[in-house]
């Protein structure tokens, strides 16, 4: 659960923090190209995390019966 609210809590604060540079730009294609970049680095890392986390979740099965 703390890493739940953890995750949310500085999801909501980089969200705040981008949504403070709308006036700053201009050309607000430019705005949405950041969001989309932003996106896609973090899928990448998630992607990159992926291996480890099924390790992780293998090596500690709470589904024992």
């Amino acid at each position: 659960m703390g890493a739940w609210f953890i995750s949310t809590s500085i999801g909501n604060k980089l969200s705040g923090v981008l949504a403070a540079l709308w006036d700053q730009y201009d050309n607000k294609a430019s705005f949405f190209m950041l969001n989309f970049y932003l996106m896609m680095g973090a899928t990448l890392i998630l992607v990159l995390l992926l291996p480890w986390l099924l390790k992780v979740f293998r090596e500690h099965n709470t589904n024992k019966s």
